[in-house]
């Protein structure tokens, strides 16, 4: 069993600590896909490396040793635009540029850009693209198209058409690929901003959600102290007529008391004018601890099994309404979870108490079968612990260790710490 608030499940990770596990998940996914690329990146790149350099010596005339040198600076641009775009996109451009320079481009192949050149080129503008703004990838692109169309056009003015031709098939491959990889680049970015917006409104929805049980709690509280208001003020103001004997002093001691009461009630009204719903909610009394009986008799007109223990009637005399009302909403919550995620179980409701404080627990046995659709997080324990703080006392909840849930709550009577929390 999950505590929830009415019917909700709650979420027992705190915020902080679910924030700092997305930004290490998200941390490892990225370091993740970065490894993926890179490893792809050098295998490709040693690839390339036998097929470029074979290319270059046997048919377009490249001495071996600068061939060579060439090739791994233009193919290992690869790896290198993984973690470094902007200097893998020139070093494979000048690389790119040089071989051109010192090819022979009478054999009759394509040229200034052949095959394996063509390949090299165009992953390392799709790497780019991926890994680097946009802007960066299109730049290295036209710097790659233009430089060559000068370079062949320089050198071999005799070979216009031919060059142009593979110009044109460069450029179309290369184009395709940076349009794909900034695609993908923008698809992540957007990706990853919408998570970033759904992590950001889930954290305001909590909160929201928080604020709302703090006010809620807030409101039914109000109708327990103005009604102890109340009998302050009835009792201060007619003090003096149903004891003409007082003394003088005494007498004013009562109206000013009176007065005081006055102005509280007051204030009190202002501040439920202020938590007040858009929509009413009726007016009536705030549940007991006297009233937990009938709780669970509902429950079990639910359908539940439900075993009650609680406090006999003597014991419940000198229980506050405050405490009663904390009392009866953390066992309502306790219960409507059990009915919503544990069906079938059987629950158990303990009460006890001392001088001091008000023990609750709340255990369901483990279910029998498969669990039904938990839904959409809530804000259960946070709602019963808003619900213990208000009167200085905790809850706890946590797995029974035989398949089962537990809840626990101690209340404390009236004592130094209650009175501080109630009159702070």
């Amino acid at each position: 069993m999950r505590a929830s608030a009415g019917s909700d499940v709650v979420v027992a990770e705190k915020p902080a600590s679910a924030r700092f596990w997305a930004r290490v998940l998200d941390a490892v996914s990225r370091l993740r896909m970065t490894s993926v690329m890179a490893t792809l990146a050098v295998v490709a790149a040693i690839s390339l490396v036998a097929v470029e350099t074979t290319s270059a010596v046997v048919y377009y005339g490249v001495p071996l040793v600068v061939a060579f040198g060439l090739v791994i600076v233009q193919a290992g641009s690869i790896p290198v635009a993984v973690v470094r775009p902007t200097l893998g996109a020139v070093l494979s451009v000048v690389a790119a540029l040089t071989l051109q320079w010192l090819s022979d481009a009478d054999i009759g192949g394509p040229w200034p850009w052949w095959v394996a050149l063509i390949i090299s080129q165009t992953l390392t503008l799709f790497v780019v693209a991926v890994r680097a703004n946009w802007l960066v990838a299109v730049s290295a692109w036209i710097l790659a198209v233009a430089s060559s169309a000068v370079l062949s056009r320089v050198l071999r003015p005799d070979l216009v058409d031919p060059s142009s031709i593979n110009l044109v098939v460069f450029s179309s491959i290369s184009g395709a690929a940076l349009i794909i990889g900034i695609v993908l680049a923008q698809w992540g970015e957007i990706r990853a901003q919408l998570l970033r917006e759904r992590s950001v409104s889930i954290e305001e929805y909590s909160r929201r959600r928080l604020v709302e049980d703090r006010a809620r709690i807030a409101r039914e509280l109000h109708d327990v102290i103005a009604h102890g208001l109340s009998i302050i003020n009835v009792q201060s103001t007619t003090a003096p007529y149903r004891n003409p004997g007082l003394d003088e002093r005494v007498a004013q001691e009562f109206q000013e008391i009176a007065a005081s009461s006055r102005q509280a009630l007051g204030e009190m009204r202002a501040l439920l004018g202020v938590l007040r719903d858009d929509v009413p909610s009726g007016v009536k009394p705030q549940p007991r601890v006297s009233d937990v009986g009938e709780l669970v008799a509902s429950a079990e007109r639910a359908g539940m099994a439900v075993t009650l223990d609680w406090l006999e009637p003597q014991e419940m005399d000198d229980v506050t309404e405050v405490v009663g009302l904390a009392a009866y909403r953390i066992v309502q919550e306790a219960l409507s979870n059990a009915i919503r995620h544990a069906p079938g179980t059987a629950v158990t409701v303990v009460g006890s108490r001392d001088e001091r404080s008000l023990s609750i627990t709340v255990t369901n046995t483990a279910p029998s079968g498969a669990l039904p659709p938990s839904g959409e997080p809530g804000f259960g324990l946070v709602g019963m612990a808003e619900r213990a703080a208000s009167v200085a006392g905790t809850v706890s909840a946590d797995a029974d260790g035989h398949g089962g849930f537990v809840v626990r709550a101690i209340l404390p009577l009236r004592g130094a710490d209650y009175e501080s929390v109630v009159l702070s």
